[in-house]
């Protein structure tokens, strides 16, 4: 169970994902603010405005890759939970993914199930990620 409410960015082309995710973690009762987007773009906008705690991000977005995307927010946020998204599960894309920042990965034809307790997961392990404070609690 968790206890705290997070700031969640959604970055994902596909509408009825970002739904889901946003209905999963409404379940769950942890959002304090929620912004999805459909575009590199407009998250490196949205991420130069607000800090975001969890960060579900898609692996092939159109105007540039999840994995591109990924590295740029690593340049400047180390703390923030990043998730990423993708239909090609391919071991190359987690390894190379978890090398530059992310903390898990989800194939959305089988793990969107999982967006709940992944996050579970991820947030029973504070000390996973030195310097994790929610946005939302300070």
């Amino acid at each position: 169970m968790i206890n705290q409410k997070f700031n969640v960015l959604v970055v994902d082309d596909f509408e009825p994902v970002r739904r889901w995710i946003f209905h999963s973690l409404e379940r769950l009762g942890v959002i304090a603010n929620f912004l999805e987007v459909d575009t590199a773009s407009r998250a490196l906008a949205a991420l130069a405005e607000k800090s975001f705690d969890i960060i579900y991000l898609d692996i092939r977005l159109p105007d540039m890759s999840g994995i591109d995307l990924l590295r740029k927010i690593r340049e400047s946020n180390k703390t923030s939970i990043i998730i990423m998204l993708t239909n090609y599960s391919y071991d190359q894309y987690r390894m190379h993914c978890r090398r530059i920042g992310a903390q898990a990965f989800l194939d959305k034809a089988v793990d969107l199930d999982k967006v709940g307790s992944t996050l579970e997961t991820l947030i029973a392990q504070p000390d996973s990620f030195p310097g994790f404070a929610p946005a939302s609690a300070v």
